[in-house]
């Protein structure tokens, strides 16, 4: 209801200890998701709502979730002009699980382990999302025609932001390693990609560190590349460790 919304953004604060809340995603036919113990905190001042909230959700599915937020807006029923960030944290979750009620980017049949997550949005988009990563056990496909990635552990720091126009992905300290395969990492990278916009011409930024080159022609065949790049990888096999290279085109 939009007047118990409007009612719930005037109050100074608002404070719940002890709470249980179920989720019914019945639109995604997903189970029942319920979260115990739940402790929130909700401040407004004016157009700013700052929140803290803690639960338990199920012990298949994580430990105790922190979940943060900073963000600006009017209204409850409208948030095409919120914007702010989200935090959120997790010692201890099997990342598989949350499947059924939320969409991942690839897919997803396994992995366990500590998750802190960063998002920035503007409106009803995500303009940036920073991810720290420790995990075990660990099997993906990041495209629909690629083979499994079969990991025994990954780690690290993994960011994207929307340019507008362009995005940038970058990697900090992230490291992982194939069962019964090569190890790769702990490497740095960022890029940075601009498209054509009237009379400039596309751009590119790419900057490493800690780059190792064996792993890279067995690596190729799970990640989403072009069949070129993937063919010239696998004729040199390439050797040797990229330190502090930094790559600009246009």
């Amino acid at each position: 209801e939009s007047g118990f919304a409007d009612w719930l953004l005037r109050q100074h604060r608002i404070i719940v200890r002890g709470a249980t809340l179920t989720w019914q995603d019945e639109m995604r036919q997903a189970p029942l998701l319920e979260l115990k113990q739940l402790n929130l905190r909700l401040e407004n001042r004016g157009k700013r709502h700052r929140f803290g909230l803690r639960a338990v959700p199920p012990p298949s599915l994580a430990l105790p979730l922190d979940l943060r937020g900073d963000l600006k807006g009017a209204r409850l029923d409208d948030f095409s002009d919120w914007s702010g960030t989200l935090y959120t944290r997790l010692d201890y979750t099997d990342v598989s699980q949350w499947r059924s009620w939320v969409d991942l980017p690839f897919q997803l049949e396994r992995g366990s382990g500590g998750v802190r997550l960063w998002f920035v949005v503007e409106g009803k988009a995500l303009k940036s999302l920073t991810a720290d990563l420790q995990l075990r056990n660990v099997l993906a496909r990041l495209r629909p025609d690629l083979p499994q990635l079969d990991m025994d552990q990954l780690g690290g720091r993994l960011s994207w932001a929307d340019l507008a126009p362009g995005q940038m992905v970058q990697g900090s300290k992230f490291s992982f390693r194939l069962n019964n395969g090569p190890a790769f990492g702990p490497s740095s990278a960022s890029l940075k990609l601009l498209p054509a916009h009237g009379k400039r011409a596309a751009q590119g930024e790419l900057k490493v560190d800690g780059l190792e080159l064996g792993p890279l022609h067995v690596l190729s065949g799970y990640l989403p590349v072009d069949e070129e790049m993937r063919a010239g990888l696998q004729q040199l096999q390439p050797r040797g460790v990229l330190r502090e290279l930094s790559a600009n085109w246009t």
